[in-house]
């Protein structure tokens, strides 16, 4: 009997209710109540009760000792060991049936096995100490997955396809939103939340969930990694992230009931229907998830949205103008062309990033690139297989953009000696058709002004455009055969002396009137 007052005492003063206490100890709920009136009449300390003996609580509290159970042998074997076996019970591999068989070693006619754990769960409930949480309005949202599936029925083959619920709750005032989606994927767990937030209103400081995949990559320590796609979500709200610790179930109790809450509500009220789609599954779902929510709470006199529009909608942040995009990741590896690989498509990247690991983030319309968080560019999505997106701010290397570079260095070149130096060169760079060859051609047309000068290259390259001849030998030969002084010349109109003088050659003059009458005789 002094234990199980002590028990009592133990558990009101930690805040437990009468029927939590009555239901954990196995006690009715009248003698709780009893127990706990006479405690509260008397008015003496807790401490003070704890350390009174058996005969003073029985004076105190007026009731018969029950010499049978509580002050058995049997019972006080068990009770110098119990602090033993719980501590032993905190060590991995040890179970309560491993403790069982070894008490019955000692004690062959000591309690059944279901006696022995009763007790054992009394002192471990008594002595683990609860602490109350104060939840600040607007503050966080726990989420989770139901653990028990519901089902969908397939239209042609008639087969069960099962389907995850979503739970989600703010705990301030305990306003719940349940989803069904297809699976626990990243994809799904995002937009479920999305979606809770919606039905709220609003957002809350906070995500909490538990340590799934879609939402941690490495859970514990001080801080555990979250899954880019979910943080990018949670930014996108103006939210964080705040995983509940590893195998620490309270940290996010009231989800954990708002899931017990949902098979006692939900699925309980949907035995027997039958869905086809999931639109159809959620319609129903939020039916009696709206019913959860106006219906008043348990000994309160508020329902769960009467108390979420008192005291926590106006503590939620705004919901942003646009709904969250998801995109996908891939991660590239910058190669020595300049280029990373999405697709079968290329898109360029800055030289610097050759041989670097980059972060590719897209989605239908642009390709986003990343490097150690830092965003180095953005590229409009191209799915053409095997082709280049490029920039020509990123300087690649490579033929053809050097190629192009020296082709403006080129131009620039040919523009101070003279107009029609440039204009001729634009034209071999056309006609030759291959940039490689038009670089080469043109370099080595400007190089023959060092040989010619400058004004014959320039009427050389005049004579060329007009006889459509475009590249170097064509040039060089014009100059060789000195064509270029002819055509100054007959720009003049001046007639040229072209042959040389020479002893064996007879002349005009051998021509004369003279000579021929001789020729004549």
């Amino acid at each position: 009997m002094k234990i199980r007052i002590k028990h009592i005492l133990r558990c009101y003063q930690s805040g437990m209710s009468i029927r939590s206490i009555s239901s954990s100890l196995l006690i009715s709920r009248n003698t709780v109540k009893r127990y706990i009136r006479i405690y509260e009449d008397m008015g003496i300390e807790l401490e003070r009760l704890l350390k009174m003996d058996e005969q003073h609580l029985h004076e105190l509290f007026g009731v018969d000792i029950d010499n049978a159970s509580a002050r058995s042998a049997e019972y006080k074997y068990l009770e110098e060991h119990i602090p033993e076996y719980l501590k032993r019970l905190k060590s991995r591999g040890t179970t309560r049936r491993f403790l069982y068989e070894e008490y019955l070693k000692n004690r062959p006619q000591g309690y059944s096995y279901c006696s022995f754990c009763l007790y054992l769960r009394r002192e471990r409930e008594v002595k683990v100490p609860v602490g109350r949480i104060d939840h600040i309005a607007g503050d966080q949202m726990y989420v989770d997955f139901a653990g028990d599936k519901l089902y969908l029925s397939d239209e042609k083959t008639g087969d069960k396809v099962p389907v995850e619920v979503f739970a989600a709750i703010l705990p301030c005032s305990q306003i719940t939103y349940y989803e069904a989606v297809p699976s626990q994927k990243k994809e799904y767990f995002i937009q479920a939340c999305e979606n809770a937030f919606h039905y709220f209103g609003g957002v809350p400081n906070a995500i909490v969930p538990d340590n799934l995949k879609s939402a941690v990559i490495k859970p514990g320590g001080i801080e555990p990694v979250i899954n880019d796609d979910f943080a990018a979500f949670a930014d996108h709200y103006g939210c964080v992230v705040f995983p509940a610790r590893v195998r620490k179930p309270k940290d996010k109790a009231l989800v954990e009931n708002a899931v017990r809450l949902l098979y006692r509500e939900v699925y309980s009220k949907m035995m027997g229907l039958k869905f086809n789609d999931l639109e159809a599954l959620n319609i129903e779902i939020v039916k009696h998830t709206d019913a959860l929510n106006n219906r008043k709470m348990y000994n309160r006199s508020y329902s769960r949205r009467e108390r979420f529009l008192e005291v926590e909608k106006d503590r939620l942040h705004t919901l942003p103008a646009t709904r969250f995009i998801s995109k996908n990741r891939k991660t590239a590896t910058g190669m020595r062309n300049s280029y990373v690989s999405l697709n079968n498509h290329y898109y360029s990247v800055p030289k610097e990033y050759i041989g670097d690991t980059v972060e590719l983030l897209y989605d239908g319309d642009t390709v986003e690139i990343y490097h150690k968080f830092r965003h180095i560019t953005t590229h409009r999505r191209d799915d053409t297989p095997f082709t280049y997106s490029e920039k020509q701010s990123h300087k690649l290397p490579g033929v053809l953009h050097e190629c192009r570079s020296r082709m403006d260095d080129i131009y620039r070149k040919a523009r101070e000696i003279d107009s029609v130096v440039e204009e001729y060169i634009k034209l071999v760079a056309v006609a030759k058709k291959y940039p490689i060859q038009a670089v080469r051609s043109s370099d080595d047309i400007l190089s023959l002004v060092e040989r010619f000068g400058r004004d014959r290259l320039v009427l050389a390259y005049q004579i060329a455009m007009e006889s459509n001849m475009f590249g170097y030998n064509e040039i060089e030969s014009i100059l060789i055969n000195r064509e270029d002084e002819k055509y100054h010349v007959q720009m003049e109109r001046q007639v040229p002396e072209l042959t040389p003088k020479h002893k064996n050659l007879r002349g005009k003059d051998y021509f004369n009137s003279k000579n021929s009458d001789e020729n004549d005789k």
